[in-house]
């Protein structure tokens, strides 16, 4: 059964967004960025349409559609530009290739980080901060619901997905941030699931169930009602690294907002193809190097950009490290991802040298890597970076793609279903497959829940089910809906600790540390 008065009020929205567009859409005479009340789109004169690429995955699309790296557009879906372009197919998620994905995030990417003529501030920092739209009852005002400048805190009190504090090498603490795009605030709002009473009068937990939904049918948009392609729900998370000044961040190096550098960021958009969501994660060259020798970024005294690493010190690596240019991280040899708090009491962190597990492929844009159609992610992706990267100015030539997750067979925007891996087989629910990164992690989002990343092993799973589809899945939970966690804010305790842990990007004030730790959030596998 679908919420049909939720589903008419978001199609209604959509429609009033989609004339608003199309009306700015004829008063520009070139290549131009409008900007709506309800929606960021494109025109369809930045959109270049070639014949679909043989062999090289190097950012067109399999329908021809090109991404323009200086002048990216929007795109609703995989390979599809919104507005539609004439004569532009949507790809269906049964045609969509790996390359497909992994464009698709570069190109979402790209938009997002792109700051439109006469703004001051790139696209994701102008979405709506999940302090805007989450409370303790009030009703959130209108999109983007408040001021939308940075304010960075602990991710649910801690890192994603276990319950510790991440440290650069400088000691300082990584700070997190996530933000909601309009459809998916409106999702939240119209749904009155922005607090935990109404959230828990939606959802209806079952203590006695693991409070699994007794309601597991809450959508973000889109929910079902389309029939094509439109702008769906999307949540971006990202990690930053605390310079504790604004006249201290290395701009020229990072993408600074006020004292925080931006490190990491997961993109995760809900479309009409893929109502698993796709799962994109960028980082910053510097963060850390490969835990091993082969890949794209080996161990080295400073990182690709010459500077050196925020998450890796050489000089208090093991003996060896250096010169075999690999960082154990076996439980009979940890060397690397150890255990920030070894004392085990929850508020003395310590500094751990951080690696990759999950290498990206050395090469570059070489044959091997950028061949298509084919299942080479980690080379389709180092064919991208080293296609694209070279192409940006300023810091953003220094954020990489490190990986794109999503399933097949994709699913549907309103359909239950379990994931291999990860989940239990349910009799009649659709049993999908990962693909992509199945064991998707960001360096500086989920550090200590990569997979065979096992010096310390927080939930005793990274042997076998690292990754995003670890924690989000299906039912809906008294901590998750639809795949996200911003129900685990929800708690009173929870959001105003959260809340009171706030410090504004242009602050000088002595960042807090967490003192306490919580239990791993890591969701039944129902």
């Amino acid at each position: 059964m679908r919420k049909s008065v939720f589903i008419a009020a978001i199609c209604t929205l959509a429609c009033i967004a989609t004339a608003a567009d199309a009306a700015a859409a004829k008063k520009t005479t070139h290549s131009k960025t409008t900007t709506t009340a309800s929606k960021t789109t494109t025109t369809a004169s930045k959109i270049t349409t070639t014949a679909p690429p043989a062999t090289s995955c190097t950012g067109t699309f399999s329908n021809g559609v090109s991404i323009n790296v200086s002048n990216p557009s929007y795109m609703a879906d995989v390979g599809y530009p919104y507005p539609k372009v004439q004569g532009v197919p949507a790809i269906s998620g049964a045609a969509q290739t790996v390359c497909d994905l992994h464009t698709f995030a570069w190109n979402q990417f790209l938009y997002y980080t792109q700051t439109a003529a006469g703004q001051s501030t790139p696209r994701f920092m102008q979405l709506a901060p999940w302090y805007n739209v989450l409370t303790t009852g009030a009703k959130p005002g209108a999109y983007p619901g408040g001021s939308t400048a940075l304010q960075t805190a602990y991710l649910d009190l801690n890192q994603a997905g276990d319950g510790d504090e991440l440290l650069d090498v400088k000691g300082n603490a990584v700070r997190y941030d996530i933000r909601f795009d309009i459809n998916m605030y409106n999702s939240i709002v119209m749904q009155n699931l922005y607090s935990q009473a109404g959230y828990n009068s939606v959802c209806k937990p079952n203590p006695s169930n693991n409070n699994l939904c007794a309601n597991n049918n809450i959508w973000m948009t889109p929910a079902g009602a389309n029939e094509s392609p439109e702008p769906g729900s999307i949540e971006v998370k990202t990690a930053w690294r605390d310079f504790l000044t604004p006249a201290n961040c290395p701009s020229s190096q990072y993408f600074c907002q006020g004292r925080f550098g931006l490190i990491g960021l997961h993109y995760v958009n809900k479309t009409f193809s893929h109502g698993e969501w796709i799962w994109a994660s960028f980082e910053h060259v510097a963060n850390a190097p490969d835990c091993a020798p082969g890949g794209s970024s080996p161990i080295g005294a400073n990182s690709p950009t010459g500077q050196p690493w925020s998450l890796f010190d050489p000089s208090t690596v093991p003996p060896g490290v250096m010169s075999s240019q690999t960082c154990s991280v076996t439980a009979a040899n940890p060397q690397c991802n150890t255990n920030p708090n070894p004392s085990g009491d929850g508020k003395t962190w310590v500094k751990a040298n951080i690696c990759r597990t999950d290498m990206l492929a050395a090469g570059g844009a070489s044959q091997a890597n950028c061949q298509t159609p084919g299942t080479n992610n980690a080379g389709n992706v180092a064919c991208l970076n080293a296609t694209i990267m070279p192409k940006l100015s300023g810091v953003w030539k220094n954020y990489e793609l490190v990986g794109t997750l999503w399933t097949k067979p994709t699913i549907g925007p309103n359909n239950d279903f379990r994931i291999q891996i990860f989940q239990s087989q349910v009799n009649g629910l659709p049993y999908v497959a990962p693909v992509g990164f199945t064991h998707l992690a960001n360096t500086a989002i989920e550090t200590w829940l990569q997979m065979n990343s096992l010096s310390y092993d927080p939930d005793g799973n990274n042997g076998s089910q690292a990754g995003c589809f670890a924690c989000h899945h299906e039912p809906s939970s008294a901590t998750q809906v639809d795949l996200s966690h911003f129900p685990g804010k929800l708690p009173s305790a929870t959001i105003t600790a959260l809340k009171s842990s706030l410090i504004p990007a242009n602050s000088t004030a002595a960042p807090n540390h967490m003192v306490s730790k919580r239990p791993a959030v890591r969701k039944p596998a129902n």
